[in-house]
């Protein structure tokens, strides 16, 4: 079977995990979890040119075709003819997929609004009391003082700026091909953003079911250790309360007052 290869990248608490519970009722879409694939291609790509240094056989296509096996080969056992492998970091290996790929990469990249995906892990880490999570232990280790005001400045110099300066990459390549989707578009129209994804990857679209959205399995703790990090609703609705109530009107307007929403311009 013929497959296609895309990618699904964007911002932490953007709706990713629940944009990947829509595509997979797609019945030719298989949408997968964080993927391991970005840390095969990160030990590798550094490495690539003292390991291929020895080969006599050397050629120029050999790292991408390999990049390429890579890539379908994780999926092989999978029966779907399209393939959408999910990592936050995508867009920073446009030039090479465009390589692997023989053509522009199709990325789909979630944003959206900084204060309210900040308000969001303050509102999981309220909901996680009764533990110590990796942020509020980031700032034990540091000496800080546990509050919001250093929860959200540590959340986003150190957890959320790769992933925003992977986006910013993606919005200024072109070597790729982007589909940005805002969450407010993802939980106020998921018929219309399946729609827009659909005809990005050239396929028919389908009726979503909002109302039975099924969650796929994803190991929290990996990802920091906070449950709920990964939680998908079966209904597709936002239940998030305005992020001035979570951070308050100053951390608001601190954030949105340093233009962070590059997609938007």
């Amino acid at each position: 079977m013929n497959k296609q290869f895309v990618m699904l990248s964007g911002l932490p608490r953007s709706g990713s995990s629940v944009l990947t519970s829509m595509l997979n009722q797609h019945p030719d879409i298989y949408a997968s979890t964080t993927s391991p694939i970005i840390d095969m291609i990160e030990i590798i790509h550094p490495n690539w040119q003292s390991i291929s240094a020895g080969l006599i056989s050397h050629h120029p296509d050999q790292y991408p075709n390999m990049i390429k096996g890579l890539c379908y080969g994780a999926y092989e056992h999978i029966d779907k003819s399209i393939i959408i492998d999910k990592n936050r970091i995508w867009p920073r290996y446009g030039k090479l997929m465009r390589d692997a790929l023989g053509h522009k990469p199709k990325i789909i990249c979630t944003v959206r609004n900084i204060p309210e995906i900040l308000a969001s892990y303050i509102l999981l880490i309220n909901k996680n009391s009764d533990k110590i999570t990796f942020i509020d232990q980031d700032l034990i280790d540091n000496n800080l003082p546990i509050n919001n005001k250093n929860r959200c400045k540590l959340l986003w110099e150190k957890y959320m700026n790769l992933p925003y300066l992977s986006l910013k990459v993606g919005l200024q390549s072109s070597d790729i091909d982007l589909c940005v989707v805002d969450y407010n578009e993802i939980t106020s129209d998921g018929q219309l953003v399946i729609d827009k994804i659909c005809k990005f990857i050239g396929v028919d679209t389908f009726a979503l079911n909002t109302t039975n959205l099924q969650k796929m399995d994803e190991n929290d703790n990996f990802h920091g250790g906070i449950d709920g990090l990964h939680h998908v609703r079966p209904v597709l609705e936002r239940t998030s309360p305005d992020a001035e109530q979570v951070i308050g009107h100053h951390l608001v307007k601190l954030y949105n007052d340093m233009k962070l929403d590059i997609w938007n311009r």
